[in-house]
């Protein structure tokens, strides 16, 4: 990552850009991009610059779809089982943008603790009982089911 900062006459420091390096933009590292963009908008929200909130920032579908193994194999191919809902294939336009919504507000709380979903630890995302889910909506089973598994994937996500 580099930071192109700017010392006016006044000794001001004012930040000219902030550019990741070309590799983390590859297939197989988006947890090293998103922790980066994440510290870049943290950065400049810290220094006064309005973004304009996650959804101005270009949260792209790769950005909340996963990597789950199921989701490419003949299991997943007509999406009616419980554990392919999270495939990219199964997912609604609605239930698309409500988790575009919870990765802006996850990757935009800076300091801020998460309340819901419940943090948790990579343990016990991998053994959470989902059957506690099922006094939630279908649209917050979802939300939860795709926090838990970004939290398998970025411990970051799990807090």
């Amino acid at each position: 990552m580099r930071w192109d900062f700017l010392l006016d006459e006044e000794l001001n420091i004012h930040l000219v850009e902030a550019n990741m390096s070309p590799d983390l933009m590859q297939e197989g590292v988006r947890q090293i991009r998103t922790k980066n963009e994440h510290l870049i908008f943290s950065a400049m929200n810290t220094m006064g610059y309005n973004l304009g909130g996650g959804h101005k920032h270009g949260i792209r579908d790769s950005d909340i779809f996963l990597d789950i193994h199921i989701c490419h194999t003949d299991t997943c191919q007509d999406c009616s089982k419980q554990q392919c809902r999270l495939c990219s294939k199964c997912l609604s336009e609605d239930d698309t943008k409500m988790l575009k919504v919870s990765f802006a507000e996850n990757i935009n709380r800076q300091g801020l603790r998460r309340v819901y979903p419940p943090q948790m630890t990579q343990k016990d995302a991998r053994s959470y009982d989902e059957t506690k889910d099922r006094q939630l909506s279908v649209s917050d089973q979802i939300n939860m089911a795709w926090f838990r598994q970004k939290c398998i994937e970025d411990s970051a996500w799990c807090t």
